[in-house]
C-alpha cells in the first residue's frame, strides 16, 4: 500500500520540477509540424537581419532617411523595414510622420513636417510578420540652424565630432 500513496508524491514532484524548469528557463520560439505521406521532406529556416544604421539629410524641417539595404540568409531582400524616431535628449519613442511611417519597402524615406526638437532614427527589417533587430541609431556630424528662415541643413561636422549625433529640427517660423 505504502508503494501506491508514493507514485503520487512522486507524479506531483516530477510536475512541479518540469514547470520549474520551463519557468526558469523560457525557450524562445519553438515551432512543430507535421505531414504524413510518401516522399522526401526538407525545411529550411533563416535568421531575420538586423537593420543597417540610417544617415540623414535635414532641410528646413523635413528630414530624408537612407539606410542600407540588408537581406535574409538567402540573399533575398527583406519585404521592408519599419521606422522609429526617437528624442535624442529624453530618448521617447515620437510617431513617425508621414512618408516614412508603416512598412517602407524601399531604403529611403522623406518625412516632412519635423517638430521642432533633436531626433535620431532607426530601421527594423520586416518579412511578413517576422521583425529583425533595429539598427544602431543614424549618425549626423551637424546641424546648423539658419538664423533668419529657421532652415536646417547637413554638412560635415568639425573632426572632434564622434559617435551618433543627431538631427536637430527647428522651431516653426511664428506668424508675428
Amino acid at each position: 500500500m505504502r508503494a501506491i500513496r508514493r507514485v503520487p508524491v512522486l507524479a506531483a514532484a516530477v510536475a512541479t520540477a518540469a514547470t520549474m524548469l520551463v519557468l526558469v528557463h523560457p525557450v524562445a520560439a519553438i515551432a512543430q509540424w507535421s505531414a504524413a505521406g510518401p516522399g522526401a521532406a526538407a525545411a529550411a529556416a533563416t535568421i531575420m537581419p538586423t537593420g543597417g544604421t540610417p544617415t540623414l539629410t535635414a532641410t528646413s524641417s523635413t528630414v530624408v532617411v537612407t539606410w542600407p539595404a540588408v537581406t535574409l540568409g538567402s540573399g533575398a531582400p527583406v519585404g521592408g523595414y519599419i521606422l522609429q524616431r526617437y528624442d535624442a535628449i529624453t530618448g521617447s519613442q515620437a510617431t513617425v510622420g508621414t512618408g516614412c511611417a508603416g512598412v517602407v519597402t524601399t531604403t529611403t524615406c522623406i518625412e516632412p513636417s519635423v517638430p521642432s526638437g533633436t531626433w535620431i532614427y532607426t530601421d527594423t527589417p520586416v518579412q511578413a510578420s517576422w521583425t529583425g533587430g533595429e539598427s544602431s541609431p543614424s549618425t549626423q556630424d551637424s546641424i546648423a540652424s539658419g538664423p533668419t528662415d529657421g532652415a536646417v541643413t547637413a554638412g560635415q561636422g568639425p573632426p572632434s565630432l564622434t559617435g551618433p549625433q543627431p538631427v536637430v529640427a527647428p522651431s516653426q517660423p511664428s506668424d508675428q
